[in-house]
């Protein structure tokens, strides 16, 4: 069929035969072939000849590399290989070590600590406890025994001191002797950059929040 030059050809034919795949509509001599699929997309003969090999990227901060993305036989083959992760760091590097994206979101240490108490010759008691995974310091709180006691167990009104705020050892001195018929308690908590545990006991017979009693009590470790 002829048709004048620059003429829409009619429903059915084309305006040169050189579509060499009439059945897919995305097959034909104008289109692109940088896709690099193994497909003959614009019918000259040659598969992806217009995928152009670029650098590549990969990983997230001290894992990011560079790498070469190039078409083999329909198939992108990249050489970028990401970096290993490393663990987050206390205190904070300002590096996102572990390579997820975000910097310095380090976890806060783990496992539950149980402290024990010796008194010294002088009276004074003699503090230590187990290291948290983890942890890179300790905070220490006292208070009275007398007014948790009275208190109904109210933590706000019974603590009285921080002893130790991110404490680097697992041992302290309390230097404070209770008076004849008082006495004091002792909990301790392990923390690093990335945030505190609890000094929660975790126990079904405990009711309420200790940490939130000893934050509101204006003694509380910061």
């Amino acid at each position: 069929m002829s048709v004048c030059a620059g003429a829409t050809p009619p429903a059915g034919y084309v305006p040169y035969g050189t579509d060499c795949n009439v059945a897919d509509p995305t097959i034909h001599p104008d289109r692109s072939d940088d896709s690099c699929d193994g497909v003959d997309q614009n019918c000259n003969g040659a598969n992806d000849e217009g995928y152009v090999t670029h650098q590549s990227t990969c990983g997230l901060g001290p894992c990011a590399h560079l790498g070469v993305a190039q078409c083999s036989n329909g198939v992108v083959i990249d050489t970028c290989v990401p970096g290993t992760p490393g663990a987050e760091t206390c205190p904070a590097n300002g590096i996102d070590d572990n390579c997820d994206g975000t910097v310095d979101n380090v976890a806060p240490p783990s496992g539950a600590l149980a402290l024990n108490g010796q008194r010294l010759v002088n009276g004074a008691a003699h503090l230590t406890w187990n290291a948290a995974a983890a942890a890179s310091g300790y905070d220490l709180v006292t208070g009275s025994l007398q007014l948790l006691h009275s208190s109904g167990g109210s933590f706000s009104a019974a603590t009285t001191q921080c002893l130790a705020n991110d404490l680097p050892s697992t041992s302290f001195d309390a230097p404070a002797i209770p008076a004849a018929g008082q006495g004091l308690w002792y909990l301790i908590r392990a923390g690093n950059c990335g945030g505190s545990t609890t000094y929660n006991s975790g126990f079904p017979s405990q009711v309420g929040s200790r940490d939130a009693g000893i934050a509101a009590s204006g003694h509380g470790c910061p």
